[in-house]
Parts: C-alpha cells; sequence; structure tokens
C-alpha cells in the first residue's frame, strides 16, 4: 500500500521557511531583444478655418434713358421708338401732287398720308372702330394732329388709293414732315417726332397715345 505524504505549511515545526514556488512568468515583453513600439499616434495638423467673404452685392445697372418726349408713355405693344426722333435709316417719303406725302402698306389694304400738317392712316380691313368724337360715327383709321392722336372720319377717299404713293416694303421706316412711321407685317406705327404722340394700327389693333 502506498503512503501519501500530505505537506501543511501551518503544521511545520517552528523555525522551518517553506519557499513557495515563484509563478511562472510570462514572455518577456521584449521576445525579439527590443520592446514592440505600438503604432505611433496620427499627427493632425492645425486646421485654420477659411472665412469666405460675404458675396459682393452690384447696384443694378441703371436704366437706360427713355427714347419718348416729355409726357409720353407707350402703351403695352407699342415699339419702344414710336415717341422721340425719327428713326436714323429712316427713308424720306417722296413729296406728291399739290404737296402731300403717301404711302401704301405692302398688304394694299392700309396706308397712311401727310397733308397740312396731319397725318391720318386708315385700315379698310379691320376688327377695330374708332368712333369720330363728335358724332359718333364709326370711322376707319386715326390723325395726328396739334399734339394729339385722334379718330380719323373722312368722307372722301384716301389718297393713297387713289393717287401716287410710295410703296415701301415690311422693316423698313419712313418719314416727313414732322412724323414718322414703321412699316412691319404685324402693321404700321407712325408718331409725331414734336410731340411723341402717335398710334399702331393692325388688322386688331388699335393703339394710341
Amino acid at each position: 500500500m502506498a503512503l501519501v505524504l500530505l505537506v501543511c505549511s501551518a503544521c511545520a515545526p517552528p523555525g522551518t521557511v517553506t519557499v513557495e514556488p515563484s509563478p511562472t512568468s510570462g514572455p518577456s515583453p521584449t521576445e525579439s531583444g527590443s520592446a514592440t513600439a505600438g503604432p505611433s499616434p496620427s499627427t493632425t495638423e492645425a486646421v485654420t478655418p477659411t472665412t469666405e467673404a460675404p458675396p459682393t452685392t452690384s447696384a443694378p445697372p441703371p436704366e437706360p434713358p427713355s427714347a419718348c418726349l416729355p409726357g409720353i408713355t407707350l402703351p403695352e405693344g407699342a415699339d419702344p421708338r414710336a415717341c422721340g426722333a425719327a428713326p436714323a435709316d429712316a427713308t424720306p417719303l417722296n413729296l406728291r401732287g399739290f404737296g402731300y406725302y403717301a404711302f401704301v402698306m405692302p398688304s394694299g389694304i392700309a396706308g397712311c398720308e401727310i397733308v397740312d400738317g396731319i397725318l391720318s392712316c386708315r385700315y379698310l380691313e379691320s376688327t377695330w372702330t374708332s368712333r369720330d368724337p363728335n358724332s359718333g360715327a364709326p370711322c376707319v383709321g386715326y390723325a395726328i394732329s396739334d399734339g394729339a392722336t385722334t379718330p380719323h372720319c373722312p368722307s372722301d377717299v384716301a389718297l393713297w388709293m387713289a393717287s401716287e404713293a410710295d410703296t415701301p416694303g415690311y422693316g423698313q421706316a419712313v418719314t416727313a414732315s414732322s412724323f414718322a412711321c414703321l412699316i412691319e407685317e404685324s402693321g404700321v406705327t407712325c408718331w409725331s417726332t414734336v410731340s411723341g404722340h402717335g398710334m399702331k394700327l393692325s388688322r386688331s389693333t388699335n393703339l394710341t397715345w
């Protein structure tokens, strides 16, 4: 029979020193002979915040001066040139017969004439009707005289229908006496270069100012 001896440190006789076994050491932190340095902390450069300059607010460009003579305001749809001097490229009308000027539109249904300092235009096939300011009778055109544009209600045949007349093409401007006119597919526009009053007539339009 085997005997098992139990050593009791507390039971050791006085004066006996019990040596505890030292704990097993783990691997040295310098297994390869040198300490392994951990990853060095990344260096973050200081970033100086950029302050953007406030946007430059420029003043709106000044509006171009109006070509209109003082006291004249054009209605919507009127050519902006039709209230001042005659266009630089305007063609002078020919002086006819007993001292009148006249022209007929390319369509042949509208035209204007200048007699005794009064410009009048008629539109023979229109959807509008002007009215005589005195009698209220229907009229077929307007006239510019004495610094105003008024309904034109003649009883005679227009000179541009019965006599000789100039025949400007679309896109042209004409001038005579103290008046200027623009001949366009959208209608005829005429005005006084002295007062700025005028009109624009077409099949469906009768603007006056």
